[in-house]
């Protein structure tokens, strides 16, 4: 890694330029390299506080002249003669030092810091440039007393962030700075801007923040003695063509900067406000919708003093959010309502005891997603308690019943025979008696034939016995 370098955003050192003295023209003394023009291909650009093949050198840009920080990079400008503008420039991004070891300038007057004049005939604007990190940049050093870099940023259009921790902001002026920089949304270091009373007549806020529509919040506590708005006092933070009105908070104690604390005061821009949009994530409201919107709460003015006065009044819990939510009217067939989360895909619960600082979402708007649990076929119930055995099983008696001591007689043979002779002529006769048709002859022969038939049977019957 080269000394005191770095990249920007998500590119590797291997697509950044300007980490080699071979990457620019420059001169050098015994202890000091100075930079004048980036030669390099690369458009993510890293100017370190060290170069490898000088160390122990410290490094300065060559700023005098009014050369600013745009003229090291003409390399990069390109002609589209179809476009507006014609020209423009390829830088990305850039990064410059380290705020433990600074690089230095030798002109604090960086007039149209990387914003060219636009009444050249070649005029050429940073059209593609994202993020500038400037924390390294030692503005406390060079000729001359005043830091100037008024109309640094203008039209560039792409970039979203600017990084000015470390600065010397001692008697500056930076009038329409960051106008039409659409999707700026982030400066570090705001609340150092100064302004200093003694060059009143160069010290007012113009343009500076104006067709800024990704930016809501302006922490200008440190533009305390300004004078502001020696003209066009409305033009500072308005919005050209807002199609809905940008939630803004203004942080100063600047008396100048009061002509903005009515409600209606900044074109294209409203007072703060707190509000929530419940999603039904694929459910739906009672009345069919998907959405739900409430305002939790908005200001009457857009000035405050403090940085903590401002965010007591933005500052919320859980419990307070979803106090009048439509939890209970949301729909989806299957499942049941379980939660509100600050996710889509519902893994962030939003919790009684959370506080959210509106200050700190988009707009002042915090989206807010149904969570819901799968509704389960009930089972059959359990019965909580078996049938249990009792508790004594029956006794078995004490006395089995007894044989009988003398079993009943059985009649002897010749008694069975005697017996069977007399019920069939019991029967012969019975049969008789009832008047039947047959007649008294065929009665005797039938008669005789069983009495030889059952005569031989019993002498059968003895003989086997002897």
């Amino acid at each position: 890694m080269p000394r005191g370098g770095g990249t920007v955003n998500q590119y590797s050192e291997s697509e950044a330029g300007g980490l080699t003295l071979s990457d620019w023209v420059y001169t050098e003394t015994s202890d000091k390299i100075t930079l004048t023009e980036y030669t390099g291909n690369a458009v993510n650009v890293v100017i370190p506080s060290e170069f490898a093949e000088a160390p122990g050198k410290s490094v300065e840009i060559d700023t005098s002249n009014y050369r600013a920080l745009y003229s090291l990079f003409d390399n990069l400008k390109k002609e589209d003669p179809s476009g507006d503008p014609k020209y423009y420039n390829e830088l990305v991004s850039l990064k410059i030092g380290t705020t433990d070891k600074k690089v230095a300038v030798t002109h604090r007057d960086m007039y149209r810091l990387l914003s060219p004049s636009p009444y050249e005939s070649d005029r050429y604007f940073f059209t593609k440039l994202v993020e500038a990190d400037l924390s390294g940049l030692d503005t406390s050093s060079g000729f001359g007393d005043r830091l100037d870099i008024s109309e640094g940023f203008v039209s560039c259009y792409r970039l979203e962030k600017v990084d000015f921790s470390g600065w010397n902001w001692d008697d500056s002026r930076w009038e329409s700075l960051f106008l039409n920089c659409w999707n700026l949304k982030t400066v570090v270091g705001m609340e150092k801007m100064t302004a200093d009373e003694r060059y009143s007549d160069n010290n007012f806020l113009s343009t500076e923040f104006q067709n800024c529509y990704n930016l809501n919040i302006f922490d200008l506590s440190g533009y305390a003695n300004g004078y502001a708005f020696n003209h066009y006092p409305y033009s500072a933070f308005m919005l050209e063509n807002a199609k809905i009105p940008v939630p803004t908070i203004i942080i100063t104690t600047c008396q100048g900067l009061m002509h903005f604390d009515q409600a209606d005061s900044i074109f294209g821009r409203t007072p703060y406000y707190a509000k929530v949009v419940y999603h039904s994530n694929d459910g739906a409201f009672a009345d069919g919708s998907t959405n739900n919107e409430k305002l939790l709460y908005q200001s009457d003015h857009f000035i405050y003093s403090t940085m903590a006065e401002a965010k007591q009044d933005f500052t919320f819990t859980g419990t307070e959010i979803v106090k009048d939510a439509p939890s209970a009217v949301i729909n989806k067939e299957g499942f049941v309502f379980r939660g509100w989360y600050l996710d889509e895909a519902c893994t962030m619960p939003l919790t009684e005891t959370d506080m959210i600082d509106f200050m700190t979402v988009e707009d002042g708007t915090l989206q807010l997603y149904a969570g819901y649990k799968e509704v389960m076929p009930e089972e059959p119930e359990t019965p909580e308690e078996k049938p249990t055995e009792p508790e004594e099983k029956p006794s078995e008696p004490e006395e089995k019943p007894t044989e009988p001591q003398e079993k009943p007689n059985t009649p002897n043979e010749e008694e069975k025979e005697e017996s069977s002779i007399e019920e069939i002529k019991k029967e012969e006769n019975e049969t008789v008696n009832t008047g039947d048709e047959v007649s008294k002859g065929m009665y005797y022969v039938l008669l005789g034939g069983s009495m030889i038939v059952f005569a031989a049977m019993s002498r059968k019957k003895r003989s086997s016995e002897q």
